[in-house]
């Protein structure tokens, strides 16, 4: 290789005279490569030129160009993909209940809502049962009940608003009554539920169902829950339902 071979073999060779070689060296050293951010290396091969493209090098401040996806995506271990990440520091949340010093499963533990809400539909099938033979019998709205069979829709309605004021009104004397008395229901028990006091609160345990029954029933508070899935109603009352 000559000094003049080498010379030219560091510009595009699109020309062979020395003329337009001069041309383009200097036409190549005023004007800059544009592009994304890229810069030109030029090597020489065995009868053309080869143009590599990278990221251009600033001569000072950070490296520009895209950032990597390991700088902008954050969170992505094999651990959090997995969902076996522990939890920070200040969290000491790790399961429902450990908080309360409850178990992750078995006797002891936060039953599942599905689980909570059976045992809830039973209840209140059983209160109605209650109050629809009741009004059979004559005991309670016999005048609504014998109206409504005349065929009055008015009179229909009415009986259909009493017997759900009266299956609201039953339902939460009997949760009063036998979570005081054993700390389940009926239905619940047949779910394997029951209530358990957190001792959040020093109130005698009948104030603490009371409350939580109350507040079940405008059922609003039992919908707004955290992740122990305890309902304002169960932490207004310093309660928690477990599993039998």
């Amino acid at each position: 290789w000559s000094y003049e071979r080498n010379q030219s073999a560091r510009l595009p060779a699109y020309s062979r005279t020395q003329g337009q070689k001069k041309t383009i060296g200097a036409w190549a050293r005023a004007t800059p490569l544009r592009g994304c951010g890229a810069s030109s290396e030029v090597s020489a091969t065995v009868g053309r030129t080869r143009v590599r493209w990278g990221p251009r090098t600033p001569t000072n401040g950070p490296v520009a160009g895209p950032r990597r996806a390991a700088d902008t995506v954050k969170g992505m271990s094999d651990d959090n993909r997995k969902g076996t990440a522990k939890a920070a520091p200040e969290d000491d949340f790790i399961y429902r209940g450990n908080r309360l010093g409850l178990p992750e499963s078995g006797t002891g533990s936060v039953p599942g809502v599905v689980r909570r809400l059976v045992g809830l539909a039973l209840d209140w099938a059983f209160a109605s049962m209650l109050v629809m033979g009741a009004i059979n019998l004559g005991l309670i709205g016999q005048e609504l009940a014998t109206a409504a069979a005349s065929g009055g829709e008015e009179e229909t309605f009415a009986l259909t608003n009493f017997t759900t004021l009266s299956t609201l009104m039953v339902y939460a004397a009997m949760n009063i009554l036998l979570l005081t008395l054993f700390g389940t229901t009926v239905g619940r028990r047949l779910v394997g539920v029951g209530i358990t006091a957190t001792g959040e609160r020093g109130w005698p345990w009948i104030a603490s169902m009371t409350v939580r029954t109350l507040l079940l029933c405008l059922v609003i508070p039992a919908v707004v829950h955290d992740r122990d899935t305890r309902g304002l109603h169960d932490r207004a009352a310093g309660t928690v339902a477990t599993r039998y």
